[in-house]
């Protein structure tokens, strides 16, 4: 915490993202385009490559094990993960969010992208309150974190749940965005607010229909909520939280920044001497006496959150990869099956760090986000998929196999009559064949005869659908066409 700082809130909003695929959708490619020119110009944003500077750093940096140092933080050519920061923004950069017709005012100290391999990405906003000192103040400013879109309509409800009414990102003297909601929610639901919109830039589009090759698509996977994390130093706040003069009420209310919510079963509190963190689905909140005795977990947050969002991924591209035509599905779930072996090998981790309370805290939100047990139900749905997929590939062999034995058996019929008279019957009015009635005959007699018999019989073997009946009609009129040349004109041979 900085100087002077009273509270710190970081959002975190985590997306897909997608680029152009002449495939269509279905397809997960992202871990083959870290390299792709779109990832590399982007508008507005800075690639942020990590040096240790400084004693800061490297006491950052060696506070992770190795495996998690590679989803964190862009070093050199590694691909895991690509990390941009917004241009433009400098010291009267603000965030002003109006809450229940109350004011508050928050410095915004930076805004970075994630862009990872597994095809998901995370949007974080850093801010500072350096004037709201009531916990309720606290509240209304975590309730940001409910605005990617409306939760409810009509509005008047959703406000009365600390739902902003308006919000002013100043990103320098030039450049304001101002989001008050009053778009038509009805017929774009879903649809991240402009304010959103506007903080990715003219490099993204929200809507597939409109995705380019030089743009990314980006769609949400938290719902209309941002992940909040904030640190509130308070000594008479906590203090009154260690001797219970606090109602269990307010307190989940002051977790959860709803008057409406209720903790859930299992979501919890971790109660240290001189810090309380409070934990849900959507917010890590830390209570403290003094920032001398802070911790910020934002980066063990990150690796929380950035296997929750790419579990989700998983999960809506397995549905989407469900409804695909079987010609892509094996390749599509071969694709995603790479991709999911790549996740549990290099974005998966059980700890990622030595230190006790931050490796409590680690998992403690692997827990409230549920990782182990989406990825217990993922792996079984993957497992099914592969199977499938495996099943199809095998009908697809058995049948190209079978049309090859079929081919074969029709052509049993041209091999015996040319190993019964000879190889050089007719070799002489071969070279000009098309002169020469008695060819042609043969080979209809010999040849196409036999082989569309035998395929037309074959074809009717087979299931029966639209496309089969007009092989099978065609099959049969030059089958038809073949017996009336040999009942008028013979087999060619005298």
């Amino acid at each position: 915490m900085s100087k002077g700082v009273i509270s710190t809130h970081v959002y975190m909003m985590p997306f897909a993202w997608e680029l152009k695929n002449r495939h269509g959708r279905g397809t997960l490619k992202q871990h083959k385009q870290m390299d792709h020119p779109s990832l590399s110009g982007l508008e507005s944003w800075k690639i942020r490559t990590f040096y240790i500077e400084d004693e800061s750093t490297y006491n950052e940096y060696v506070y992770f094990y190795k495996p998690a140092i590679q989803m964190l933080y862009q070093i050199g050519n590694q691909k895991l993960v690509r990390i941009y920061e917004k241009m433009g923004l400098d010291e009267k950069s603000t965030l002003t969010l109006t809450v229940e017709q109350k004011e508050y005012v928050l410095k915004l100290k930076n805004i970075e992208l994630r862009l990872y391999k597994s095809g998901i990405g995370i949007l974080t906003l850093h801010c500072e309150n350096h004037e709201v000192k009531a916990p309720e103040g606290i509240m209304a400013i975590n309730s940001m974190s409910k605005s990617v879109y409306p939760y409810l309509l009509p509005l008047q409800a959703a406000h009365k749940d600390l739902f902003p009414e308006k919000i002013v990102v100043r990103l320098n003297d030039r450049e304001k965005i101002i989001e008050t909601f009053s778009e038509d929610y009805k017929e774009k639901p879903l649809c991240m607010t402009s304010m959103m919109r506007q903080l990715f830039g003219d490099n993204f589009v929200f809507e597939y229909k409109f995705l380019k090759q030089d743009k990314i698509f980006v769609e949400p996977l938290l719902g209309n909520r941002m992940f909040v994390l904030c640190v509130y130093n308070n000594a008479e706040f906590l203090k009154q939280i260690k001797n219970q003069e606090i109602s269990k009420r307010f307190l989940n209310s002051f977790i959860l920044f709803s008057r409406r919510e209720k903790l859930r079963e299992g979501e919890s509190y971790l109660d240290l001497p001189k810090v309380v963190y409070g934990m849900s689905r959507f917010s890590l909140v830390c209570i403290t006496s003094s920032a001398k005795e802070t911790k910020l977990y934002n980066h063990i947050v990150l690796l929380a959150l950035a296997q929750k969002a790419s579990l989700l991924h998983f999960g809506n591209q397995i549905a989407r990869i469900a409804e695909l035509p079987k010609v892509q599905l094996v390749q599509a779930i071969e694709d995603l099956y790479e991709v999911y072996i790549q996740f549990i090998s290099q974005m998966h981790f059980n700890e990622v760090t030595v230190d006790v309370q931050g490796s409590y805290i680690y998992n403690e939100l692997l827990r409230q986000l549920m990782i182990e047990k989406e990825i217990k139900e993922l792996d079984f749905e993957m497992q099914e998929m592969h199977e499938y997929a495996a099943l199809i590939d095998q009908a697809q062999s058995k049948g190209k196999m079978d049309f090859l034995t079929i081919i074969g058996t029709a052509l049993v019929i041209p091999t015996f009559v040319t190993g019964f008279f000879g190889m050089n019957i007719l070799e002489e009015k071969f070279m000009d064949w098309w002169r020469h009635k008695e060819i042609i005959l043969w080979f209809n007699s010999y040849a196409l005869l036999p082989v569309t018999v035998v395929l037309l019989v074959y074809s009717m073997w087979n299931r029966k659908s639209r496309k089969s009946r007009v092989i099978q009609n065609i099959l049969l009129v030059i089958s038809l066409i073949s017996i009336y040349i040999l009942i008028k004109w013979g087999c060619g041979l005298d």
